[in-house]
């Protein structure tokens, strides 16, 4: 995300996974030397330095490939990559099936008090493993999103409409609200899990906007429905 440094475990593991993947391009080459006659063989060490040098030329970034350790992986030698996946608890095939296809959908769901766990500091490995996929963010309340268009005397009339439409309904059925009936200001937020990218936008409240949203609320009280569509799509209410 452009303007949002990236955190060290971050770097590190983008940096594990540019290195292992040079070391793949190395071994290859080097595996490809071994079959030439050997007058006309390059070492390893001259694969290493050809590999950094295009990593560097290409990217801007200077990773250094031990020879010694290409020629173990060549021989049969296990990445060190490979050894850490083979002790996750899921496989890699098995982790991207989840994250394409179940995280978003389960990431909120209660999984009951019968769930082992996965271990100290998984999930946010997990997350960090699939950061192309999915990442956490702070939530936000309609109230803090809306606060561009809050003045007092909108926010007297919310009260007012919020407290008729809430006084007949059953504590219990209140959704997202406290004991008070009043959802969680701005200043309240949660960690959450949900998909790489922006998940909303909203356009400026409009001046237009808060004129309409006013004189609507005066004159139609108890068209709840409409009202809360008109904040939520940011359309002049009529």
């Amino acid at each position: 995300m452009v303007g949002r440094a990236k955190s060290t475990a971050k770097k590190q593991h983008e940096e594990s996974d540019e290195k292992a993947e040079l070391q793949r391009v190395a071994v290859n080459r080097y595996c490809a030397e071994l079959e030439k006659p050997a007058e006309d063989r390059r070492g390893a060490r001259r694969i290493c330095e050809e590999v950094e040098i295009e990593h560097k030329n290409e990217t801007g970034r200077y990773t250094h490939l031990n020879h010694a350790t290409i020629i173990r992986h060549a021989n049969g030698g296990k990445l060190l990559c490979k050894f850490n996946a083979e002790k996750c608890w899921l496989s890699g095939e098995e982790e991207e099936e989840v994250v394409l296809a179940f995280a978003e959908e389960t990431a909120v769901a209660r999984l009951g008090p019968t769930f082992k766990g996965v271990g100290e500091g998984w999930t946010d490995r997990f997350i960090l493993r699939h950061s192309k996929h999915i990442q956490t963010i702070w939530s936000s309340s309609l109230e803090g999103a809306c606060a561009g268009a809050a003045n007092p005397t909108n926010n007297k009339q919310w009260f007012e409409l919020l407290g008729e439409q809430l006084k007949d309904v059953n504590p219990d059925c209140i959704w997202a609200a406290d004991e008070t009936g009043i959802q969680t200001g701005a200043a309240v937020h949660q960690h959450v899990i949900g998909k790489k990218g922006a998940l909303y936008t909203f356009p400026p409240i409009s001046r237009k906007f808060t004129r309409n949203y006013k004189e609507f609320t005066r004159n139609d009280f108890h068209s709840w429905s409409f009202l809360v569509r008109a904040i939520w799509q940011r359309i002049p209410a009529k």
